[in-house]
């Protein structure tokens, strides 16, 4: 089976691969008596398991990639997007909260602290 494995790896190639392409490989194989039923089925599954790893791999490549070239760009990343928006969100509500007048339990006491820092 590890000559038709590579053969068939090669013949295929793992980028340009499709789901019912292998099957169809796999399946006329095994009609040709070149490889049983069993080991087309053990085959297929190490292809796609080796496929999905290759896939997700390939993924964080270019992830890690676009965020160096992101930052050689000087543009912010997401996180830093959804960081700033939540500081923003708070000054807003502070801005409101200052807005809306003197909390009188709270203001009260930085008041006199800030009357005592100013003497």
């Amino acid at each position: 089976m590890s000559s038709i494995r590579k053969l068939l790896l090669a013949s295929l190639g793992l980028v340009d691969l499709t789901k019912e392409k292998a099957e169809q490989v796999v399946a006329d194989l095994v009609e040709r008596g070149e490889i049983t039923t069993q080991e087309g089925e053990d085959f297929l599954t190490e292809l796609f398991q080796r496929l999905d790893t290759e896939k997700d791999q390939m993924l964080h490549r270019v992830q890690k990639e676009s965020h160096k070239l992101m930052a050689g760009l000087g543009m912010a990343s997401t996180e830093e997007v959804q960081e700033l928006r939540f500081r923003l969100d708070r000054l807003e509500k502070q801005l409101k909260a200052l807005e809306a007048g003197p909390e009188t339990d709270s203001t009260d006491s930085t008041d006199s602290t800030d009357s005592n820092m100013e003497q």
